[in-house]
C-alpha cells in the first residue's frame, strides 16, 4: 500500500509508515504543496496512492458516484501520539 500524507498532517507520519514497511511520502516531498486539492487528488489517482488528510473535502466529488471514484482517501482526526498508541492494531 503506498500512502500520500496531506500537507495539514505532521511529515513524521510519512516517515513513520516508512519505517514501518509502507511507501509513503508526503505532497510537499511530491512536489504538491501549493497545489490545490484536485491537482493532488490527480496525483494520488495516478499513482495509486491512498491519501491521508484531515481535510474533508479533499478533491472527491460528491457528484461523481463511487464506482467511478479510484482514490482511496483516509481522513485522519487523530494526533500522529494517538496513531501511534494504536500502531500495534493497524500495522
Amino acid at each position: 500500500m503506498r500512502f500520500l500524507v496531506d500537507v495539514k498532517l505532521p511529515p513524521a507520519l510519512a516517515q513513520w509508515l516508512a519505517d514501518h514497511g509502507c511507501a509513503a511520502t508526503t505532497v510537499r516531498d511530491a512536489g504538491l504543496r501549493e497545489s490545490d486539492d484536485g491537482s493532488i487528488r490527480n496525483f494520488a489517482v495516478a499513482g495509486d496512492w491512498m491519501l491521508i488528510t484531515k481535510d474533508e473535502d479533499s478533491g472527491v466529488r460528491t457528484d461523481e458516484p463511487l464506482t467511478s471514484v479510484r482514490l482511496s482517501l483516509f481522513i485522519l482526526q487523530y494526533s500522529l501520539r494517538d496513531v501511534i498508541r494504536l500502531r500495534d492494531h493497524i500495522v
